[in-house]
């Protein structure tokens, strides 16, 4: 039995995150409240595997699900996106990892989703995947306007800005707003 995966889910409040500058902030987010004799920085932990005597119960116990590294990025990542915020933030092994739990958590046989057509060189995978699922992928350039013009109707639209390999970009801002006011969801990668 494994134990659960801890992810980050708390206020920075208590940290006095919130009366510090901008570049403070920057720096010590994500970071444990200083203790006596204890190191001024948190290591990263490679572990893959953690020491478990007994039924194998709490926050760490195999590395690719959850490790203290990630549970300070994600501290990190709530405390910079929403200073004073209660947010939950979690971080995964790698990328398509993320984007596999985004695309099929929230996207459902009959909903259309749009992709960039020059993105990451799995997306051509993930369009088949979804596609065999019942999902209507859309796709359109990063550049430009036109993933825009494909929102009518979609469940989602993801953005990767700068695309993979190509490196083009596109306004983030304006096509969120754009997806939002279509009634889609938007991730970024």
């Amino acid at each position: 039995m494994r134990g659960t995966p801890v992810h980050h889910r708390g206020s920075s409040e208590g940290a006095g995150m919130s009366t510090m500058g901008d570049g403070t902030r920057a720096v010590r987010a994500g970071l444990p409240e200083p203790e006596q004799f204890g190191p001024t920085l948190p290591g990263p932990v490679f572990a893959a595997h953690f020491h478990l005597s007994g039924e194998p119960v709490g926050p760490y116990t195999y590395g690719r699900e959850t490790n203290p590294t990630w549970t300070h990025l994600e501290r990190a990542i709530g405390e910079l996106e929403a200073p004073g915020e209660e947010v939950g933030t979690t971080v995964f092994a790698s990328g398509m990892a993320a984007i596999t739990a985004v695309l099929l958590s929230q996207v459902r046989s009959g909903d259309a989703v749009v992709l960039p057509d020059d993105g990451y060189q799995a997306l051509p995978l993930v369009r088949e995947q979804l596609e065999a699922y019942g999902v209507e992928v859309r796709t359109a350039p990063t550049g430009g306007d036109a993933q825009q013009a494909l929102l009518t109707g979609a469940k989602l639209l993801w953005i990767e800005s700068p695309s993979n390999p190509g490196l083009d970009v596109c306004d983030i801002r304006r096509l969120a707003g754009a997806a939002h006011a279509a009634g889609a969801l938007v991730a970024v990668d």
